[in-house]
């Protein structure tokens, strides 16, 4: 058992590493959250054989611009080049848009982006296909999305939610079909102008255990991601890319936990 799960450790976790957010960032960050699935939805609208991930880039980048104060939180982050993180099948997350890149018939392509407005954030991502898929594949990117889902059930019905509430719905809903979770990923905090933030959000986890979420103010991004192949990765010479042997899904949004642990979806589509 890791050392992040022992409650001497744990104890009063949450309020020293992330702060409860009030009603005018909630406002504000609801802002940011329908910008950024605006231009997600629009981004996805895009995607065509033949397309460019960097013209589906440009979209997602244009939306967001158009409204007044809005900004693409990761294009310049840590070094990041792009408004949008394109994947394609074994790639899992931190893709790189680019001009040489084209779009395939039976490709799985996940499109993640953030927004910021007067300082707060909002975190998104989306898997989709472009033609045929397998049932296979099809039920893959569903579940990953149920796996959300569950987590938020998981958030609403307990008394104290806590961190390994999460992990263990998210991993729960995986292994119904056989899925793996990708363990070297997941979800996070955000904080004012930080997109990536305390705490680390697992998709794997023990109900009850882990640091309490404490509300009301309490903002997370829950983002599965799944494949059926191992669930180890690696980064491509890039730098940035993470792949997994075979394909592999990501579903994410960010969440407000207001009072009575009741959840607000600040992305959604």
């Amino acid at each position: 058992m890791e050392a992040w799960w022992q409650e001497s450790i744990i104890m009063d976790y949450m309020h020293h590493i992330c702060s409860l957010k009030d009603e005018e960032w909630l406002e504000n960050q609801i802002h940011a959250g329908k910008v950024l699935a605006k231009a997600i939805k629009e981004a996805i609208k895009s995607v065509s054989v033949g397309a460019t991930t960097k013209e589906i880039d440009d979209v997602c980048e244009n939306v967001i611009l158009d409204h007044e104060g809005c900004t693409p939180t990761f294009k310049g982050f840590t070094g990041f080049p792009c408004a949008t993180v394109i994947s394609l099948n074994e790639e899992v997350v931190h893709g790189i848009p680019n001009k040489e890149r084209r779009i395939c018939g039976g490709d799985i392509i996940t499109v993640d982006a953030g927004v910021t407005y007067n300082g707060a954030i909002a975190d998104m991502a989306r898997t989709f296909s472009i033609g045929y898929i397998s049932s296979e594949f099809e039920l893959l990117i569903k579940t990953c999305e149920e796996c959300f889902h569950a987590a938020v059930r998981a958030i609403e019905k307990a008394d104290k939610p806590r961190l390994g509430d999460i992990g263990y719905a998210i991993s729960r809903e995986a292994k119904k079909i056989g899925a793996n979770v990708i363990v070297d990923y997941g979800g996070h905090g955000i904080e004012k102008n930080k997109p990536h933030a305390h705490p680390f959000v697992y998709n794997y986890g023990e109900r009850g255990k882990g640091p309490i979420l404490y509300s009301p103010g309490t903002v997370i991004c829950i983002e599965p991601m799944l494949t059926f192949g191992p669930a180890t990765t690696n980064i491509k010479d890039d730098g940035w890319t993470v792949c997994t042997k075979e394909t592999s899904v990501h579903y994410e949004n960010t969440i407000f936990i207001g009072e009575n642990n009741k959840v607000t979806h600040i992305t959604d589509i």
